[in-house]
């Protein structure tokens, strides 16, 4: 068992020395006794001594946060025909979802992005309940911006004869300003109408494949 000792701060009693360490035989309250410097049994207040009677705030460890590309390490690509899978590693719990293309009728060049709500949907219902739960919700949403663009640029860059690339979605969807942001810089043309047929407004974006010559 460890020893019990205070440290003299103020030593306004007698047969006390400043800064030295004296073994505590009894607390009793606002007191304590030891042996003082005339090896005589004494009691004195708590103020006498070094943190006594105050309470001593533990010193907080500094969290270290990984970072936004360290998070995106653990997840692994799965690229097969332009679609993007993903399998978790090294975390308590996997998840898999798929972002994939699929041919147009309109012309053998287009091709239609998939998957865009269920993908975020699926990743941030992970962040927020599963392992990544603890992080900070900006570094939470960073990571799913950047996985999702990532996601899109890797089915655009390995998707061969395709001059461009649509993507829609509805406008109240509750992630719509995040796909819309993610989308910027590699849109060249959109456009926003009511759907007819559900009275919800849509919009389509026309994604370029060269979008890695922008720089």
């Amino acid at each position: 068992m460890a020893k019990d000792v205070v440290i003299v701060g103020n030593p306004k009693s007698f047969a006390l020395t400043a800064g030295k360490e004296y073994n505590v035989l009894a607390r009793d309250g606002k007191k304590i006794s030891i042996v003082n410097d005339n090896n005589i049994t004494a009691s004195y207040y708590l103020s006498v001594f070094r943190g006594e009677g105050k309470a001593v705030k533990p010193k907080e460890k500094a969290v270290v946060l990984p970072t936004v590309e360290e998070i995106m390490a653990t997840f692994n690509y799965d690229i097969g025909e332009g679609n993007v899978s993903f399998q978790v590693q090294g975390l308590n719990h996997s998840i898999d979802t798929t972002l994939g293309n699929a041919g147009s009728a309109i012309s053998c060049g287009i091709r239609q992005i998939f998957g865009l709500n269920i993908f975020i949907d699926v990743f941030t219902e992970y962040f927020e309940e599963e392992a990544l739960a603890h992080l900070p919700a900006e570094l939470r949403d960073t990571v799913i911006d950047a996985m999702f663009l990532e996601s899109v640029k890797k089915i655009m860059q390995n998707t061969t004869n395709v001059g461009m690339f649509l993507a829609s979605t509805n406008t109240d969807y509750a992630e719509f300003d995040r796909i819309e942001a993610q989308f910027a810089d590699l849109t060249i043309m959109n456009h926003t109408r009511i759907n007819p047929n559900t009275g919800n407004e849509i919009k389509v974006w026309v994604l370029d494949q060269q979008f890695e010559h922008q720089d």
